[in-house]
Parts: C-alpha cells; sequence; structure tokens
C-alpha cells in the first residue's frame, strides 16, 4: 500500500487502504473451509459498499441517470448485469479495486447504445433491422463514449465485447 500512495500521492491513501480492506476480506470468503450465512453477508455487505462508492463516479451516476430516464428496463437489467459482473469477478478471483470498478462501469453501459436504437425497431424483433441494430449496439456505443473524457480503455473493451462468446462467434 505505502508504494503505491508513495507513487499516487498522500491524498491516495483512503483509496488504497479501502482496496486492501476489501481485498482482506474477499481472501477471508476464499481461505474459509465452508461458505456459510455470515459469510455471504459480509461479502454481499462489502460489495454493495463498493457498488455504492461505484455509483457515486460522476460518470457511472450520469450513465445510470440517463437510463432511468430513458428506459427503466435497460436501466434496472444493466445495474443487475453490473453487480452481478462483480460477484463473478471476485469469484474469479479479481480482488483489485480497478478491475472491479472496470467490470461494472463496463456492465453499467454495455446496452446503453440500445437507448439509442429507434423503439419501433425493438418492438419487432422478427426482422433483419432489428437482428442488425442490436448486433451492432456495442460498436455504436463505443463510438460515441471514446469521445467522453474519463472511460478507461478497459471499460470500452468490455462494452465493445459484451456479445462475444469464448468460440469466437458472436
Amino acid at each position: 500500500e505505502d508504494s503505491f500512495v508513495k507513487e499516487a500521492g498522500e491524498s491516495s491513501r483512503g483509496f488504497f487502504q479501502r482496496n486492501q480492506d476489501f481485498k482482506e476480506k474477499i481472501y477471508e470468503v476464499y481461505f474459509e473451509d465452508e461458505l456459510n450465512e455470515t459469510i455471504v453477508e459480509a461479502l454481499q455487505d462489502n460489495v454493495s459498499d463498493f457498488v455504492e462508492n461505484i455509483k457515486e463516479n460522476p460518470i457511472t451516476a450520469q450513465a445510470i441517470g440517463l437510463m432511468l430516464n430513458k428506459n427503466q428496463g435497460v436501466a434496472d437489467h444493466s445495474v443487475n448485469v453490473a453487480n452481478l459482473s462483480v460477484y463473478l469477478g471476485m469469484a474469479l478471483g479479481h480482488g483489485h479495486q480497478f478491475v472491479l470498478e472496470n467490470l461494472y462501469m463496463g456492465a453499467i453501459f454495455h446496452d446503453y447504445g440500445k437507448l439509442k436504437i429507434d423503439p419501433k425497431i425493438l418492438e419487432n424483433n422478427n426482422n433483419r433491422l432489428y437482428s442488425q441494430a442490436v448486433q451492432d449496439h456495442p460498436l455504436t456505443r463505443v463510438k460515441m463514449l471514446r469521445k467522453t473524457h474519463g472511460i478507461p480503455v478497459q471499460v470500452l473493451s468490455i462494452i465493445e465485447q459484451h456479445h462475444e462468446q469464448f468460440n469466437g462467434h458472436g
């Protein structure tokens, strides 16, 4: 932690301390022989705090607000996917706050491009226009987000690739 503080500055000490505390709680979960209700509750509390801190990020908060105003269903879906992404990221062993923040932001923005699709196209999912619009929405949104200051390249990659599959199709 001290080496990170030296590099980033004393004002970042709280961030790195929270990150270290978060990591320790995650490691406690992995070192337990058996998962129990107390451990799950502790982990949920930590993730909840973590998610609340991320939601306070002005870029993420703005995205959530715009989605809520435009389409409640997409907003709810995006927040649920973001929460699940953080859980899955931790289950896969990612405990670094930057990684989890990027997962959360990528998930928040993953369907944001759908908001730019004409609702009439989305009403009929049995036509070529629908298929093309759904297929293109990640790339369309990434092009727009590249112009926004403060969005990490990792987040853009998550958005751009969210339809991809392990077998290379998507």
